[in-house]
């Protein structure tokens, strides 16, 4: 899954070949969610300044309304919408609002989300289904009549907004950690799936000072980052945690030129790096009858050591390496 969908769906590699000329958007229609504030108010506004006509999605109308004008102003085409995409019956008019007016769907960009944070042994279960429906359940939602419309033009981009939290974890996030992991899950799925009909989908997993924890602090965060990021070193950090980097890395995953599919693209500030899920070689039973959990055991540091991992493009590419490795 490291091949990307190209227009028309013919699927090609990744490239590390720099555009000809700037990526622009003219002629191409894009979908913003979570759009009326910090990284969504970004993304929007850089793909409005590229020449994309935007959908502004956010629940809070004024914010949407205010981020319209912002583009407007700046010389870009844009619209509001002001559906939830956390609910089954207006979550398919975010993306009706894109066709009614600009007649076609290239891009979306889901960035819409929230938190709630606690203990794990705390979380209620109103904190977990809230995150579970608005950071996870909502992707379905919007994606799936964003999908038929691209599917049917045999073009398109998907750019979900996963989170290091949940890929890579900390403490007082559980239900919002699992909603991004399980969107890391739906974009390799969705990239598998929209390759042949010319669909990239990708993943970028944002990090920058927003409101959306603001009066939601997570427990023991503070401690946790003055260990891991020194006093030396914080006032740098500070300066390289703004929303612009993480506008630019979507632009790319968003933009023809992007050939990437089913990858996630990480930004700590101001670093962007591939996040990937690996395999090591592992050990290859003789004989599975004979498996036991002690033969396990025996054998954890073959299990466990990384040298000469793969990177599998899918659940078929795993099979196919271990079926080699058995007949050669």
């Amino acid at each position: 899954m490291t091949t990307a969908a190209g227009e028309g769906g013919t699927a090609g590699g990744p490239t590390a070949t720099p555009p000809d000329g700037p990526i622009r958007f003219d002629g191409q229609v894009a979908v913003v969610t979570g759009a009326g504030r910090g990284l969504g108010r970004a993304h929007a506004l850089e793909l409005a300044g590229r020449g994309a006509a935007v959908v502004v999605n956010d629940v809070d109308a004024d914010a949407a309304d205010r981020v319209v004008a912002e583009a407007a102003a700046a010389g870009g085409r844009a619209v509001a919408s002001h559906h939830s995409v956390a609910d089954p019956d207006q979550a398919p008019a975010v993306v009706a609002t894109a066709l009614a007016t600009f007649d076609r769907l290239d891009v979306l960009v889901h960035n819409a989300g929230i938190v709630s944070h606690g203990w794990f042994e705390d979380l209620t279960l109103d904190q977990i289904d809230r995150v579970i429906d608005t950071d996870l359940r909502s992707a379905f939602l919007v994606a799936q009549p964003a999908w038929r419309a691209m599917k049917a033009q045999r073009y398109g981009r998907v750019v979900l907004t996963g989170s290091a939290s949940g890929m890579l974890g900390h403490q007082g996030t559980a239900n919002y950690a699992a909603a991004k992991a399980g969107l890391f899950g739906l974009t390799r799925a969705l990239a598998f799936e929209g390759a042949p009909h010319g669909i990239g989908v990708n993943m970028v997993l944002p990090m920058a000072r927003t409101t959306i924890a603001d009066g939601d602090p997570i427990p023991d965060f503070e401690r946790h980052r003055s260990a891991a990021v020194p006093e030396r070193a914080s006032g740098v950090v500070a300066g390289r945690s703004g929303v612009d980097v993480n506008a630019a890395v979507v632009a790319f995953l968003a933009s023809r030129q992007c050939t990437l599919n089913g990858e996630a693209l990480d930004v700590c500030f101001g670093r962007c790096a591939r996040l990937f899920v690996g395999l090591t070689q592992g050990w290859l039973a003789d004989d599975p009858t004979a498996v036991s959990p002690e033969s396990l055991a025996s054998h954890l540091d073959v299990v466990r050591r990384t040298d000469g991992y793969r990177i599998p493009s899918s659940l078929f590419d795993e099979m196919g390496a271990v079926a080699a490795r058995l007949v050669p």
